[in-house]
């Protein structure tokens, strides 16, 4: 969140150059900045006379810094990362507040390194005055703390679900075997990935454990780039007749009803017009889960001159709005042609199409796996590898898949 409000105030100084000048006056420094590219640009931005992309990239490069400050594609991509100039104001507030904890935790690393060394207490007693943020407070009015009080915090908390007294993580997909392996995706901001192979079923499993979470959690919204919004519910009715007739299809307009928004192609060209109307929509309806179909089909806001840089961006933008929200995030992602290519199709990290940096966004990915898709096989066998997965366990799901009907839970799951 704190790099996203860094870029903001960069951004919303190339498009309203005046506003630097306000900000330098109000204190805003270099170092507030935590980013080493960050710094430069704001530097650079106080070493010129007029601030603009060609300036400030001119002046970077005469001191040979243009690169180390992300290059000319990045200076010109800031501009599409501010949301709104109007809230500069509360992108300075955060930045600021990131900056006095950095600080307060510096200094803090002097006191236990001067215990350490076994400094006397006269010498030990400047650095631990020092660890006030000047004028702004003591430490703890800037959020350092010992990691020790939220360890013994995450110990409760444990101990307490364990014992019954508070409710377990809730599952999140509907199918018991994922749900065995995924048992953090309940965890406030957590980023996960759908990826697969086109035809695979990832937005249908997305639609599924969305209409889950709706049901089960609270209102979810849909963020669609392939397909229109009546499409999508046009799938959703017909499935949903499929499996339960009329009544159950009747029941899923009341079930979802202020319960599950789609965003269509229209409204959401780009991640970021996606994440203005997510904005607004939790702003009035606190959303349980957000999800994304799918990241490589997004309109490029930056241009960076190479598709993997492009897609980081959008991938950094979605990571930090599920962090900004406290849900979980899903989005889904394309698998390059090289799974097809090779002997043993089951999917790998290394598959998701051009971008690396997807996979560093996301505290797990599961990939989906159906052996017919390649064989032609009538056999309804499908797999979902988790290949990643922050603080839970990898493994495999079994489950089975039958064209116009959901996934459905199969015997076998496996954890690693």
């Amino acid at each position: 969140m704190t790099i996203a409000a860094e870029r903001a105030i960069l951004g919303a100084v190339l498009l309203a150059p005046p506003i630097f000048r306000s900000l330098a006056a109000d204190g805003v420094v270099a170092a507030w900045f935590s980013d080493p590219q960050h710094r430069l640009i704001w530097s650079a931005y106080a070493a010129v006379e007029a601030v603009d992309v060609v300036t400030v990239s001119s002046h970077l490069h005469a001191i040979g810094a243009l690169q180390h400050a992300g290059g000319f594609p990045y200076l010109s991509g800031l501009a599409g990362a501010v949301p709104s100039v109007s809230n500069v104001g509360s992108y300075v507030a955060t930045v600021r507040d990131s900056y006095r904890r950095r600080y307060a935790a510096e200094r803090a690393r002097e006191v236990l390194e001067a215990v350490e060394r076994g400094d006397s207490l006269d010498e030990i007693k400047p650095l631990v005055e020092a660890v006030r943020v000047p004028d702004e407070g003591t430490a703890a009015d800037v959020g350092f703390a010992s990691i020790a009080d939220y360890l013994v915090e995450a110990a409760r908390e444990d101990a307490a679900r364990e014992e019954g007294h508070i409710d377990a993580l809730p599952p999140m997909t509907g199918l018991p075997n994922l749900d065995k392996i995924l048992d953090t995706w309940a965890v406030p901001g957590h980023r996960a990935a759908i990826a697969g192979r086109p035809s695979m079923g990832k937005t249908l499993m997305c639609l599924q454990v969305l209409m889950h979470i709706a049901r089960t959690r609270g209102p979810v919204a849909f963020v669609s780039r392939e397909s229109p919004i009546k499409a999508i519910a046009r799938r959703i009715h017909k499935i949903e007749r499929t499996h339960g007739g009329w009544g159950r299809a009747t029941q899923t307009v009341e079930d979802m009803d202020g319960r599950f928004f789609i965003i269509g192609p229209s409204d959401a060209r780009t991640i970021l017009d996606a994440r203005e109307q997510i904005r607004r929509l939790n702003e009035t309806t606190p959303l349980a889960c957000i999800a994304g179909d799918y990241l490589q089909i997004f309109d490029k806001h930056t241009t960076r001159g190479r598709e993997d840089l492009d897609l980081a961006e959008i991938s950094r933008v979605w990571a930090d709005l599920v962090e900004e929200i406290g849900t979980l995030g899903i989005m889904l992602a394309q698998l390059n042609r090289q799974v097809s290519g090779r002997t043993d199709k089951e999917p790998q990290l290394t598959d998701i199409r051009e971008c690396g940096a997807f996979e560093q966004d996301c505290d797990s990915i599961v990939m989906l796996h159906r052996p017919s898709y390649y064989t032609g096989d009538p056999d309804p066998t499908a797999w979902a590898y988790v290949r990643k997965h922050r603080d839970g366990a990898v493994g495999r799901a079994k489950m089975t898949f039958t064209p116009g009907r959901w996934f459905e839970n199969a015997e076998e799951s496996l954890r690693w």
